[in-house]
């Protein structure tokens, strides 16, 4: 028996920047051995990414990343901001936190930081 607690993503929360976006997004959480990807985000807010807001996913919104159970000892993941490619409007992030629930106290959350993310 592994005395390795397991952490579940809870939480995303994406400051725009200048530049928002009406496209379909979703975002992916990688570590070394898996992935997850979040269902469309871009209706959080109606149906844009507004420049400038604080956009947050958590809940239904992320997916199969609510659900999949990471180690809660990464000390980094990989996050990518997946945008359709269908239309032609930029995407500014200027940050991005995820926070994941480590075991079943809804207390213990570890905190991933992202910095800033451009389309052009």
């Amino acid at each position: 028996v592994s005395a390795t607690s397991n952490m579940i993503f809870k939480k995303i929360d994406v400051q725009m920047g200048a530049v928002g976006s009406d496209d379909d997004i979703r975002i992916r959480i990688c570590d070394l051995s898996k992935c997850c990807t979040t269902k469309k985000l871009s209706h959080l807010v109606g149906s844009e990414w507004k420049a400038k807001k604080l956009e947050t996913g958590d809940g239904s919104d992320l997916g199969n990343c609510s659900s999949i159970l990471f180690d809660d000892k990464l000390s980094s993941i990989e996050v990518t901001i997946l945008k359709a490619l269908s239309k032609k409007d930029a995407l500014e992030v200027t940050s991005m936190v995820l926070s994941g629930q480590i075991g079943p106290d809804k207390k213990k959350v570890q905190i991933f930081k992202c910095g800033s993310y451009q389309f052009s």
